[in-house]
């Protein structure tokens, strides 16, 4: 709760400055260059549609209307068009396969008020995955990251250069399509190891696969996916570790911080473009249910690369896809 105070107070003193102050600002903090004077001039008008978003929305956040507040961050200079855009070759495709199965429900579900896999040491730092435009590498690759903590104790980031390279035809750049389940697929239904980043760095485009299995960790997980509600979820991320979530990340282009409730934001399977790691849930001091998202914008993004997003009322379509490997002993 500090973080989230002293991020708004923050933000209300970067609006005190002028719009010109405020856009140089954001393009010394976010390295922006453009190629030319018409395509800045351009890209400042964006920023300062963007700025009255932001500070129209804070207001009804000052004034306890909504839950969460919006500032400044790497993509204030793009339309929420552009922004969308991003996510486009996300594809919802759920393999059949032998390797795919669901835990249970028990008949008496019994579940922590509260969890977060992050105390546990099980949830490795947040990624940026730049202008690459597809999320589910890094959901995929940081759900097996936290289930190899899980299941092995074994802390260690993985390679998202694999899956971007290995994972899918050759060809697509890093726009590539697919979602968490072709990342799992990858490494459950064709036995492929996944080695670690430091082996196969991660480099913003798509490349010749050249993964080298012999330096492989992970080569034994079967697919596990959670039905769709949000009690399975939370019992089965509670049971057994954090978990591959997907979303409609169309709305939170600008979030800063508090809980993300908006109700006129679309959840149905069909607006689902972007994975996160879902890595526990809490209720805030004020009563709200809300889950924690890892998400792979970079530490500048949200609180300190995180999403809080409300719990029980289907935000964003959070119950319909999620999934982890499942690391299987030795």
């Amino acid at each position: 709760m500090k973080f989230v105070i002293v991020t708004f107070v923050c933000i209300i003193c970067v609006n005190a400055l002028s719009e010109k102050e405020q856009w140089s600002t954001f393009k010394q903090n976010h390295g922006k260059k453009y190629k030319n004077i018409v395509e800045e001039n351009y890209r400042f008008s964006v920023f300062q549609n963007n700025l009255r978003e932001i500070n129209e929305h804070n207001e009804r956040y000052r004034n306890g209307e909504t839950t969460y507040f919006l500032g400044v961050n790497k993509f204030a200079d793009r339309t929420s068009t552009e922004f969308k855009s991003m996510f486009k070759n996300h594809k919802v495709n759920l393999p059949k396969s032998e390797k795919i199965k669901s835990h249970e429900l028990p008949k008496e579900v019994k579940t922590a008020t509260s969890v977060d896999w992050r105390s546990k040491g099980f949830v490795m730092p947040v990624r940026d995955q730049g202008d690459c435009g597809n999320s589910w590498p890094f959901a995929a690759a940081a759900a097996y990251e936290s289930q190899l903590a899980f299941h092995k104790n074994i802390t260690v980031q993985l390679s998202t250069q694999q899956f971007i390279d290995c994972a899918v035809p050759f060809g697509e750049e890093c726009n590539i399509s697919g979602d968490i389940m072709t990342g799992f697929a990858y490494g459950s239904i064709r036995k492929t190891s996944i080695v670690p980043e430091s082996e196969y760095p991660f480099v913003g485009a798509q490349s010749v696969c050249r993964a080298n299995l012999s330096k492989g960790i992970v080569n034994n997980a079967y697919m596990f996916v959670s039905e769709s509600t949000e009690i399975t979820l939370e019992y089965n991320i509670g049971r057994f570790g954090p978990m591959a979530s997907t979303i409609n990340a169309d709305c939170i282009q600008l979030y800063a911080g508090g809980i993300f409730s908006n109700s006129s934001c679309p959840n149905t399977l069909d607006d689902i473009n972007f994975a996160l790691l879902n890595v526990g849930y809490d209720t805030s001091s004020d009563g709200i249910d809300y889950w924690i998202l890892k998400n792979s914008f970079g530490t500048d993004w949200g609180e300190e690369g995180y999403l809080r997003l409300k719990k029980g009322t289907e935000e964003l379509g959070i119950p319909l896809l999620n999934g982890s490997p499942e690391i299987l002993e030795d």
